[in-house]
């Protein structure tokens, strides 16, 4: 974790560099935010949150043609395919943000996160931000296993009444069955 952390220190120091309290323009200041909050840490925590619902969707997309996966092989599967789309993500995500703040902030504003990003307290805000996205992926999982079968029930109490009046009985079957 402390060389995730240095890495990602270097990162928002390296995005930064070279930067002044006068900015050029707004679309200079959304495209050095948006390439500190796109950055390839933050992507990297980012699809680590998600790669557990993404193995249980390989697993199910393969089991729907018959192949059962190992935990190994869904897990080497998502982590080859999860850092492949971080890689064509990363430049890609900066462009969208880019143009995302520009209608969402004014000029001013942009110039003042971008300043604040600039400082020692904003380059640890950006760095908090990746553990504290880690933690809450972990808290929240904790939470939704806990809660799971109280959800399940009332899930299943939904389904069988006005809500699933639509389902077949194979649809509802299947869907009972995945559940339990």
């Amino acid at each position: 974790m402390k060389t995730f952390l240095a890495a990602g220190v270097a990162a928002v120091s390296m995005a930064f560099a070279g930067g002044s309290a006068a900015h050029a323009d707004a679309r200079e200041d959304a495209r050095a935010i948006s390439e500190v909050l796109a950055s390839e840490e933050i992507l990297e925590v980012t699809f680590s949150t998600m790669s557990g619902m993404f193995v249980q969707s390989i697993r199910g997309a393969f089991a729907q043609s018959g192949v059962s996966l190992s935990n190994e092989t869904a897990d080497t599967f998502a982590e080859i395919m999860l850092d492949e789309l971080a890689a064509v993500l990363g430049a890609e995500m900066v462009d969208m943000q880019t143009e995302l703040m520009l209608v969402q902030f004014s000029a001013t504003e942009l110039a003042d996160i971008r300043a604040f990003l600039e400082t020692e307290s904003g380059q640890a805000f950006v760095l908090g931000q990746v553990a504290m996205m880690t933690e809450s992926a972990a808290r929240g999982e904790q939470i939704a296993a806990a809660a799971m079968p109280s959800v399940l029930q009332n899930v299943v109490s939904r389904l069988r009444g006005a809500e699933g009046e639509h389902l077949s009985e194979v649809e509802l079957s299947t869907l009972l069955s995945l559940m339990r």
